[in-house]
């Protein structure tokens, strides 16, 4: 599973689990009181689950800084998206090299996955 249909997911489950707590809200006998517990329990829940699971399979939930080098060496200061190397602008860019710092930090961070599991 990729980012892209990891992100659908995540936004198709949100939205299902928002009308089914609705409708199980609506359409059974719960003192009125519960409404509310029963429907915020039945949104969140999914959408909790997923996020749990795609953490353990390794997928960043949020991204960090560019990986990539600029011209005069430093490292680039623009935020990335998650799973990816680098920002916007080093994405479009043909042949990218990556920032020591960057490298390192991509190489604990294998290091960490692997430990974990």
């Amino acid at each position: 599973m990729n980012d892209d249909q990891f992100q659908t997911l995540t936004r198709l489950s949100a939205v299902a689990s928002v009308y089914g707590a609705s409708w199980v809200v609506a359409n059974t006998v719960l003192p009125g009181w519960t409404h509310g517990l029963v429907a915020t329990l039945l949104a969140v829940a999914p959408v909790v689950l997923i996020l749990g699971i795609a953490s353990s399979l390794g997928f960043e939930l949020s991204g960090g800084q560019c990986r990539a080098a600029t011209t005069d060496g430093s490292r680039c200061s623009r935020s990335r998206p998650p799973n990816r190397d680098c920002c916007w602008q080093h994405r479009e860019l043909h042949d990218v090299t990556l920032h020591p710092e960057g490298i390192d930090e991509k190489t604990r961070a294998a290091e960490d996955d692997l430990v974990v599991r």
